[in-house]
């Protein structure tokens, strides 16, 4: 679909057999490159984007009930998730990173007030 009228299509819509709606494709440019992919169930929405715009998404985010739950990223493309976010109220409140980019697993943790500014950094960081 073509939803500013522009003549480039920026919106795609994938059915299942049954003829459900599987997920949604945007193009956030709007400019026919399709990088951005809804999934959504009842309260929930998983949102897939593609960050440098090439098809692979590299950010994942939950929504629950229309609010950003938790995201996590591969922000080096080597196929990992090297960071992690957490939010609560729709504001990020925990970011934990693998800064060597190569365990998949968190070595530093950054904690935030409700107001959004960075309380402490943890490294490494506790376990719970």
């Amino acid at each position: 679909a073509d939803g500013n009228g522009d003549g480039v299509v920026d919106r795609w819509e994938y059915y299942g057999a049954n003829g459900s709606l599987d997920r949604l494709g945007t193009s956030s440019e709007s400019d026919g490159v399709e990088d951005t992919w809804v999934v959504q169930s009842v309260d929930q929405m998983r949102v897939d984007i593609s960050t440098r715009r090439d098809g692979v998404a590299d950010r994942h985010e939950l929504h629950e009930h229309g609010t950003l739950l938790r995201a996590e990223q591969d922000t080096n493309r080597d196929g990992r998730i090297d960071q992690w976010q957490r939010f609560e109220h729709g504001k990020l409140r925990e970011l934990l990173i693998d800064t060597t980019l190569a365990s998949g697993e968190p070595n530093r943790r950054l904690v935030y007030t409700e107001n959004g500014v960075l309380e402490r950094v943890e490294s490494p960081i506790a376990t719970q």
